[in-house]
């Protein structure tokens, strides 16, 4: 006895063999035409028929059927989802994906489970697991084929938050102040950045392999390699300035520049980082080749490194005639020309050369004298005028576009959104102000072409209304209706949460949530408010169609959305800001080489040094009140065993007087009897001890070590 079992399959590629039925000679929606013409009675079943192009049989059999038996595509297969559902389900998958929390395969087939669960649709998921299978997946992604899955690269929590709408406009803003007092040209408007370039590259071109073969590699100079710092420089009509190197070495090389490009600069510095002492000297190199003059100024923008903001580059800044620019914090990868448009496609030839060199030269690995050759070569591919004027048109310096960035732009920054504090929301901030801008004589105070005339016609008000306009756009994906009592997207999302709340499961939850879609739209059919029309909102309402799929509800005509069941991301500090532990100061783009900027740098300074003199005193106080404690206890004449055998190591051990900043202390010396931090003292730089005989204090070379206890030489000339 033979046992069958037969497993039914959905067929994904389906192709259909025969030209009968509907999609060749007739579509489905003629056939809904035809039903609608009869059952209004406007014709008869056999001029239905003719008129629209329906088999009559064909028609007479759908009249006897209700909306819910219609087939979909000709086929037994129905979907989980209506047309609306499934449209608000890819738009909230772009949307999390535009917010940089995007979901993976299994991710969406759970957030599917539960959104026929919640809407009481019918489906075959497997509840088990609570999950779609994958033939729904495969069928999703075929019918909106705007979703592709794609690996996505890691983005920090920094860059997310500091990309807002208030920092970008704050930055066009200064920007548009600065073309209208100094007329800049584009040949004189400069982007400065660092990247780090490895001797062992993180990319490696794909290569050609056996298949089935389960390790391809590739050769390599080692598992980890140096990193070489190169600060390039290029402005917005394509003249890029020779880069600069920083090795990381005590000593500058200079073979390392041999095979470099031409006047490349080379510098070393222990951690191969860019700091406050080197970045002058960089400053050195970018004079030396743009000339900036007090007629002929030079806009530098750069990021809000520590290191490019010292006094000492803003003095020389200032007395060369370069007006600095800072990006807005944690925004370089959007607004920063270099990184949008150049270091991608450098980085990709560096690779290329780092192989190709490693294959000419078997058996040899790259080091630091390699770098410049393998720089040059990729340098000189990507530097192109078309890749630098690129980058200032994209990020919107220069021509000067403060809207280049929209909403989607903005999304990310959505999870993290808070108000700004009192001493921010001034419409023009403090260190901008024209009247306090103390730069170098000779600007001219016509406006370019592609600039606002006045600084009226571009204020904070206007570009803060343009984007929070962007905002709420993208903060609604579907156009919906809601009640007028319910406008602030806030006072909906503390609603969602409450009904999405995971201390409940989901087919506990579903009265609650019938409740919560009626307090937010009590009647969404008979609102005509046109106002209301862009508002955010949780529900959508079912369309009505004779698309053949199962009612989510009796008597009921609201769908919860994917955002009800899965809210979008949201920062708890925004709800508990004094709870957030965020210590340091917000900082934003700023004009470095201003008048109130260099102050509060100077103030910053001067408090730093005087903290610094504070503790160091402190701690010497301190040193000398352990060391007066040490002498003041008895002497057992024992001593550690772990004390170093030689006499002058075994000093360690010996109570220390610590040398003071200032002469407070009067005690002499009791073998030369000069003062302690007397300025005439030849031993001003020695060590003091104290005698353990006399218990005087003396001069670490005016005495010597007697039984592993320091004796002054009075007491030893005594004995």
């Amino acid at each position: 006895m033979k046992l069958y079992c037969f497993v039914q399959v959905m067929v994904r590629t389906y192709v259909r063999k025969t030209t009968r039925g509907a999609g060749v000679n007739w579509s489905h929606g003629n056939l809904l035409l035809a039903i609608d013409a009869v059952r209004n009675k406007s014709s008869s079943t056999n001029q239905a028929a003719v008129n629209f192009g329906i088999p009559e049989p064909t028609l007479r059999r759908y009249l006897q059927k209700s909306t819910d038996q219609y087939p979909v595509s000709n086929g037994r297969f129905r979907p989980v989802f209506p047309e609306n559902m499934e449209k608000a389900l890819a738009e909230y998958i772009m949307e999390v994906s535009g917010r940089f929390y995007g979901m993976t395969t299994v991710q969406l087939r759970q957030l599917a489970f539960d959104f026929a669960e919640r809407n009481q649709l019918q489906h075959n998921f497997d509840r088990s697991a609570r999950a779609a299978g994958t033939d729904w997946l495969a069928g999703f992604l075929k019918r909106n084929q705007e979703i592709s899955l794609r690996m996505p690269e890691m983005m920090s929590l920094a860059r997310i938050q500091g990309f807002n709408p208030k920092q970008v406009e704050n930055f066009f803003i200064l920007l548009a102040e600065l073309y209208q007092k100094h007329n800049f040209a584009p040949s004189r408007i400069f982007n400065v950045d660092e990247t780090g370039v490895p001797t062992v590259p993180t990319k490696i071109p794909k290569i050609l392999s056996a298949k089935g073969v389960k390790r391809v590699a590739k050769v390599v100079s080692a598992e980890r390699g140096k990193t070489i710092t190169l600060v390039c420089s290029m402005n917005a009509t394509g003249n890029f300035i020779p880069p600069a190197f920083i090795f990381p070495r005590v000593r500058m090389c200079r073979e390392f520049l041999d095979c470099a490009p031409l006047e490349s600069l080379g510098l070393a510095q222990k951690s191969g980082w860019m700091n406050q002492e080197l970045f002058p000297e960089y400053l050195l190199h970018f004079v030396k080749h743009t000339k900036p003059s007090p007629e002929d100024p030079v806009l530098l923008i750069l990021d809000n490194h520590t290191s490019h903001l010292s006094l000492a580059a803003i003095e020389y800044c200032r007395k060369h005639s370069i007006v600095m620019l800072t990006l807005p914090p944690h925004g370089s990868h959007m607004m920063q020309p270099l990184d949008v448009t150049f270091f991608g496609p450098f980085k990709t030839f560096y690779s290329q050369a780092c192989d190709n060199w490693v294959v000419n030269h078997p058996g040899r690995p790259i080091t630091e004298r390699q770098i410049g050759g393998l720089v040059k070569e990729a340098f000189e591919r990507a530097a192109t005028a078309g890749n630098a004027r690129r980058g200032f048109e994209q990020t919107g310096i220069w021509p000067f576009n403060p809207l280049t960035f929209n909403a989607s732009d903005f999304a990310p920054s959505l999870t993290s959104d808070r108000p700004l504090d009192v001493q921010q929301s001034s419409s023009v901030p403090a260190s901008v102000n024209s009247n306090q801008v103390n730069m170098q004589p000779g600007q001219t105070s016509s406006a370019p072409s592609d600039c606002p005339a006045s600084s009226q016609q571009l204020n904070q008000s206007s570009l803060a209304q343009i984007s929070e306009q962007a905002v709420l756009q993208e903060e609604v994906p579907t156009p919906v209706t809601v009640s007028a009592a319910e406008t602030k997207e806030n006072k909906l999302q503390q609603l969602n949460q409450s009904c999405a709340s995971s201390d409940v499961m989901p087919e506990e939850r579903s009265l609650d949530e019938e409740v919560c879609s009626q307090a937010i739209l009590p009647d969404v059919t008979n609102d005509t408010n046109p106002q209301h029309r862009d508002q955010p909102s949780h529900m959508i309402t079912e369309q009505c169609s004779l698309s053949p799929v199962a009612k989510p509800r009796d008597k009921s005509t609201l769908i919860i959305t994917p955002q009800a069941i899965r809210p979008y991301p949201v920062d708890s500090r925004v709800h508990n800001p004094d709870q957030s532990g965020q210590k340091r100061k917000r900082r934003r783009a700023v004009i470095a080489t201003s008048s109130p900027y260099k102050s509060e740098v100077e103030m910053t300074d001067k408090a730093k040094k005087k903290k610094l003199a504070t503790s160091r005193a402190r701690g010497q106080q301190l040193n000398k009140t352990g060391a007066a404690r040490r002498l003041c206890q008895p002497d057992t004449g024992r001593v550690n065993k772990t004390t170093l055998k030689s006499g002058k190591r075994s000093q360690s051990s010996i109570a220390k007087k610590p040398k003071l900043a200032v002469n407070e202390d009067k005690t002499p010396c009791g073998y030369c009897n000069y003062v302690y931090g007397d300025s005439d003292d030849p031993l001003l730089d020695e060590d003091w001890f104290a005698c353990a005989k006399c218990n005087g204090w003396c001069h670490e070379s005016c005495g010597t070590c007697v039984k592993r206890q320091f004796h002054c030489y009075c007491c030893t000339s005594s004995k």
